[in-house]
């Protein structure tokens, strides 16, 4: 498994190689969002069991622009594409923008899409996040931005998976446009408030009003369970 620094211990751009990890039938890209990254590293552990993980969290100095973190994984997509192998991708929050953005970039190399809670067609919220010194330049996530505009358009091929809470208010998910007819696409709802109060671990500090969001990650297994 191969992570790149997380918020916790960055210091540079470099990885780090862990052993005990190989490739099984198809990679799994994780891709988290800008908030709280650390939640991710059990997922990714959990993860890599099915396959070769790369845990992008966030760098140190902040994220910078959304096209820039696309390009990080660039090299990745490229030797899958080189080497005939499919990769899966999957990403919370701005994750999902990244990871649907890598899978117009190199399609044949892609077999799933999965996000969760990703707004894809951008949020109202990008305005608020030029106030937040990590993410000011993430502003690729606004409604109508040229960066999400260049995406808008079918994916042909992997099949897509997306999964929202009830308190994404914020997010507008994939619409039937997104996808060519008989495109592989499904988009699922959980209900109000079904994550948040069991899953807080101690001294985890999330407001409730973004709770269910945050912990997405930790319920991706919803999106194949869904499947079956």
């Amino acid at each position: 498994m191969q992570q790149l620094p997380s918020q916790q211990v960055a210091t540079d751009s470099s990885s780090s190689e862990f052993d005990g990890w190989t490739t099984h039938v198809f990679g799994a890209t994780l891709l988290p969002s800008f908030s709280l990254p650390w939640f991710y590293a059990g997922r990714a552990q959990r993860l890599a069991e099915g396959g070769h993980v790369h845990y992008h969290a966030m760098p140190k100095g902040g994220l910078g622009r959304t096209e820039d973190i696309v390009e990080k994984f660039v090299p990745l997509l490229e030797t899958a594409e080189r080497s005939g192998e499919k990769v899966r991708l999957m990403g919370h929050s701005l994750g999902g923008v990244v990871a649907w953005a890598l899978a117009h970039e190199f399609c044949d190399a892609v077999d799933t899409v999965e996000v969760w809670g990703a707004p894809l067609r951008g949020t109202g919220l990008a305005n608020f996040f030029k106030f937040i010194k990590p993410v000011k330049e993430a502003t690729d996530l606004a409604r109508g931005s040229e960066f999400l505009a260049g995406y808008d358009r079918p994916l042909n091929g992997p099949t897509v998976r997306s999964i929202y809470t009830a308190v994404d208010l914020f997010v507008i998910p994939p619409r039937e446009t997104c996808y060519a007819e008989g495109d592989r696409a499904e988009n699922h709802f959980l209900s109000p408030r079904p994550l948040a109060g069991a899953e807080l671990r101690p001294a985890e500090q999330v407001h409730t009003g973004v709770a269910d969001h945050v912990l997405l990650p930790r319920h991706g297994g919803l999106l194949s369970a869904m499947a079956a």
